[in-house]
C-alpha cells in the first residue's frame, strides 16, 4: 500500500574558508556590504532508503559577499523532503552553514522533488536544488518484494519467508505465503485434532491428509473409515458395544438395534435379543418390562388379569385381581396405561384399588373386560367374587371410568348373585362375547350346584348385554347344565369366538370329565351365536341347545383345555384349540361350518397338531396373545401347568396342515418361571393366568403380553403366594 514521505532539514552554522564562487552573482564580485549566496551542488540523491527509516544529506550554503546573508524561506514541493528550520537564518559575510536535508519515506514510491531556497541576495534571491529518493521494496533481501510494496512476500522482515520457500505443516508459519491454514493440511476447513480438538471451533480433523474426512462428513458404516471423525466404532452402528456379526467383526446379530446383542436379556418380542440364534426361545419371566406384586403373603396377586380401554382414551388399562387379600376378602388393583407404576411396585400403586366386602369374598377371582355393555353401551369391567355369601358368589359390572377413577363395588350397575343350591358365581367370566350380535357384549360364566370346592356339576349362565340392575341366577337370560363333575372350569375359562364363520360370536364350553358316551371321554360344546336370543331361566341340558363339536374316547378327557384364536389360515373364521391327554395331542382345529356338523375328529381338520405328552406338565389355559411375529395373525399362548417345573407360557404361531410337532419344538417362544432362592425367583404357578384378551397399554400399536403367577412368593420370608404380575411391552 503506498505511503507518504517526510523530510527534515537541519541547518548548522559553519566558520569561514568558503570557496569564493557566487553562482548567484554574474561577475563573481560582491559589492561592499552586500551578501552573495553560493551553493556548490545543485542536486541531492538519497539512494534507496527503507520505509520508515531516515536518510540525511548535507547541503552547504555559503555567503561570499561582504554583508550578512539572510535565508528568507525554504520551500519543498514534496512533503517527503523537509527541513525543521531555515527561514530567518543568517550567515555572516565570508561564512557558510550546512543544511541537513532528510528523506523520510513512509510509502514504497520513488520520490523526485525540489528545494527552493530564498535569501536576501539581491542578485540571486532564489536557488533551486533537485531532490531524488528511492525506497527499499525487498527489505529482507530474499528477492521478493513485500506485500506493502506491491509484491507477494508476506513477511518482508524474514528472508526465510517468501513465495518459493519450503513450508512445513503444523509449525504455525506460513513460509510460502500461500495463505493456507498451517493446521489444515488437506484444506477441508477443519484443523487437525492434535492442534484443535473442538469441531465447533473449526477443529477435530482426525485425518488431516484426507479432505474427505472431517467432522460432519458423510460416514458410511462398515467401510473401516471414520469419515466424520466421531471416533465411533465403524462396525458398531447401534452403539451397544458389540460389532456386527454380518460384517465378520463381532457377534452382534442385529447391529441396527442396541437392544439386541449377546449381553441383552431375551424377551418375548419376536426378536433374537441375546443373539443365541433363537428368536425369543426361552425367556425369563422376571425379565419382563414391568412386574407388580401383591401387598403381603397370601394375596395371590394375579388370580385374574385383564386389559382394556376403561376410559375411552385409546390406551388400554390393566385390572388385576388378588383374591387372597386379607383372608380372601379380595383386592382389585387398577393400573392406567398412560401412567404405569414403577416395576416392582405393589398392585395398589396404580390409579385405583378397592376391596371385597368381607373376608372370604375372593373379589378378583375372575375378571372380564367389556367394550360395550349395559343400556349406555359404555366400556366396563366385570369382577367376580365367588366366595361372596358363603360361596354363593357375586359378579359386579362397573363402568370403566369408575373402575379407573376411584370407584368400587358399590358403583356396580349390574350385579349377578348366586343363591341356595347355586354356588361359585363369579369363578369364571369371559370377555368380548356378543352372542346375539346386537353390539353389546354379554356376560357368560359358570357356577355349580354344590358348595364343595372339589365337587359339583358345572353349569353355565348367560345374561345379555342390554342389562341393568341386580340379577340372581333365576332371573338371568339362560342357564345350561352339563353331565361333568368337579371343578372343570378352574383350569380353563369358557372361550369365545366365531368358530363357524357366520359372523356371530359363539360360546364354547369344554368339559373333560363329561361322560358323553364313555367314561370321562370329555366333550367340547358350542353354543352358536344367534340373533334370536336364548331364553331359559331354569337349567337346561346343554346337549339340547348346544352342538357337540368334538369328543374323545374312553378316559381320553377330551377338552382338558380348549381355547379360540383369531383366524390363522386366512379364511375369515376363528380357530378352535383343543387338548386331549388321552391322545397326547394339542390340535389347532380349522374353524368353519363343518364344526356345526358335530362330533368331528379334530385330527381331520387340524391346521397343526402338537404332540404333548400327558406325563409332563400339562396345558393349563389357551388365549390369543396378539401378533408378535408381524405376520398379521395373532399368536396363541398356552400356559404349561406346574408339574416338575414352576410353570411357563408357550407362544405358538399359525401353522399349516401337516405332520405333528413336538409341543416344545413347535413353540415360537416360551416364557418360563423359576424357583431359585439364590437368584430371588420364587415362581410357583407362573403362567397359570393369562390376560383373556390382547392389549396395548402404551399406545404404540404393538400387543403387550400380560401374564401372572398368583403363587409367587418366598415362604422363608413370609411372602408365600404374594403373587406377581408380568407385563412385557410389544415391539412395533
Amino acid at each position: 500500500m503506498p505511503r507518504t514521505l517526510s523530510l527534515l532539514v537541519l541547518l548548522t552554522g559553519c566558520g569561514s574558508g568558503l570557496v569564493n564562487t557566487n553562482i548567484g552573482d554574474d561577475d563573481g564580485k560582491a559589492d561592499a556590504g552586500v551578501p552573495n549566496v553560493y551553493l556548490p551542488v545543485s542536486a541531492l540523491d538519497f539512494g534507496e532508503v527503507a520505509k520508515g527509516a531516515t536518510a540525511s544529506e548535507g547541503l552547504t550554503l555559503q555567503n561570499t559577499g561582504t554583508g550578512t546573508l539572510t535565508v528568507e524561506s525554504l520551500a519543498f514541493d514534496d512533503a517527503s523532503f523537509f527541513a525543521s528550520a531555515g527561514a530567518g537564518l543568517q550567515v555572516a559575510a565570508g561564512s557558510s552553514t550546512t543544511l541537513s536535508v532528510k528523506f523520510l519515506p513512509v510509502d514504497f514510491l520513488a520520490h523526485n522533488g525540489t528545494l527552493v531556497i530564498t535569501t536576501d541576495d539581491p542578485d540571486s534571491p532564489e536557488l533551486t536544488v533537485t531532490l531524488r529518493g528511492a525506497v527499499v521494496v525487498d527489505q529482507d533481501g530474499d528477492g521478493f518484494s513485500g506485500e506493502d510494496a506491491g509484491g507477494d512476500d508476506c513477511d518482508d522482515d524474514d528472508a526465510s519467508i517468501h513465495p518459493e520457500a519450503d513450508d512445513a505443516w503444523y509449525d504455525g508459519v506460513d513460509a510460502n505465503c500461500d495463505g493456507a491454514d498451517d493446521y489444515d493440511q488437506d484444506g477441508d476447513g477443519f484443523q487437525t485434532l492434535a492442534y484443535n480438538p473442538v469441531p465447533g471451533a473449526g477443529g477435530g480433523d482426525c485425518q488431516d491428509t484426507n479432505p474427505a474426512m472431517y467432522p460432519g462428513a458423510e460416514d458410511a458404516w462398515y467401510d473401516g473409515v471414520d469419515s466424520n471423525c466421531d471416533a465411533v466404532d465403524d462396525f458398531d452402528q447401534d452403539g451397544d458395544g458389540f460389532e456386527s456379526a454380518a460384517h465378520g467383526r463381532g457377534d452382534d446379530c442385529d447391529d441396527s438395534d442396541p437392544l439386541i446383542n449377546p449381553d441383552n436379556l431375551e424377551k418375548l418380542n419376536g426378536f433374537d435379543d441375546d443373539c443365541d440364534g433363537e428368536v425369543d426361545g426361552k425367556v425369563n419371566a422376571w425379565d419382563a418390562d414391568y412386574t407388580w406384586r401383591g401387598t403381603a403373603g397370601s394375596d395371590q396377586a394375579g388370580t385374574a388379569v385383564t386389559m382394556g380401554d376403561l376410559d375411552g382414551d385409546g390406551i388400554d388399562d390393566i385390572v388385576i385381581g388378588a383374591a387372597g387379600y386379607q383372608s380372601s376378602r379380595g383386592l382389585i388393583g387398577v393400573i392406567e396405561g398412560r401412567a404405569l407404576p414403577a416395576t416392582g411396585s405393589d398392585i395398589t400403586a396404580g390409579r385405583n384399588d378397592f376391596f371385597g366386602d368381607t373376608a372370604g369374598d375372593q373379589l378378583g377371582a375372575a375378571l372380564s373386560f367389556h367394550q360395550a355393555i349395559g343400556f349406555d353401551g359404555d366400556p366396563a369391567a366385570a369382577i367376580g367374587a365367588p366366595g361372596y355369601g358363603g360361596w354363593q358368589g357375586m359378579v359386579y359390572v362397573i363402568a370403566g371410568e369408575d373402575v379407573l377413577l376411584g370407584g368400587d363395588t358399590t358403583d356396580a350397575f349390574i350385579t349377578v348373585s348366586g343363591g341356595s343350591g347355586n354356588y361359585f358365581v363369579g369363578r369364571s367370566l369371559v370377555s368380548g362375547l356378543d352372542l346375539n350380535a346386537d353390539g353389546l357384549e354379554d356376560l357368560f360364566g359358570t357356577y355349580q350346584t354344590s358348595s364343595s370346592t372339589s365337587s359339583g356339576t358345572p353349569l353355565l349362565w348367560l345374561l345379555y348385554g342390554d342389562a341393568a340392575g341386580s340379577y340372581s341366577l333365576s332371573t338371568v337370560d339362560a342357564r345350561y347344565s352339563t353331565d361333568g363333575a368337579g371343578r372343570t372350569m378352574v383350569a380353563s375359562q369358557p372361550p369365545i369366538g366365531d368358530i363357524d364363520g357366520d359372523g356371530v360370536t359363539d360360546a364354547i364350553f369344554c368339559d373333560h370329565l363329561s361322560d358323553y358316551g364313555n367314561s370321562n371321554n370329555g366333550v367340547v360344546w358350542a353354543l352358536w351365536g344367534s340373533v334370536t336370543p336364548y331364553g331359559n331361566t331354569s337349567p337346561t341340558d346343554i346337549e339340547s341347545t348346544a352342538t357337540v363339536v368334538s369328543s374323545g374316547g374312553n378316559y381320553d378327557r377330551h377338552g382338558y383345555v380348549c381355547g379360540v384364536s383369531p383366524d390363522l389360515d386366512g379364511d375369515g373364521d376363528d380357530e378352535l384349540w383343543v387338548y386331549e391327554p388321552g391322545q397326547e395331542s394339542l390340535w389347532a382345529v380349522a374353524g368353519g361350518l363343518h364344526l356345526r356338523d358335530g362330533n368331528i375328529d379334530p385330527a381331520d381338520y387340524a391346521l397343526v397338531t402338537y404332540e404333548w405328552s400327558a406325563t409332563g406338565s400339562l396345558p393349563g389355559g389357551i388365549q390369543a396373545v396378539g401378533d408378535f411375529d408381524g405376520d398379521g395373525r395373532s399368536e396363541v399362548g398356552v400356559s404349561v401347568a406346574p408339574g416338575s417345573d414352576v410353570g411357563s407360557v408357550r407362544i405358538y404361531a399359525s401353522g399349516t396342515r401337516g405332520p405333528g410337532y413336538d409341543a416344545g419344538r413347535g413353540a415360537l417362544a416360551e416364557v418360563a418361571g423359576e424357583a431359585d432362592s439364590t437368584a430371588g425367583h420364587y415362581n410357583a404357578r407362573f403362567g397359570s393366568v393369562l390376560s383373556p384378551r390382547p392389549g396395548d397399554v402404551n399406545g404404540d400399536g404393538a400387543p403387550d403380553f400380560l401374564v401372572a403367577d398368583p403363587g409367587w412368593g418366598d415362604s422363608s420370608s413370609g411372602s408365600a403366594s404374594k403373587g406377581e404380575v408380568y407385563l412385557t411391552l410389544g415391539v412395533p
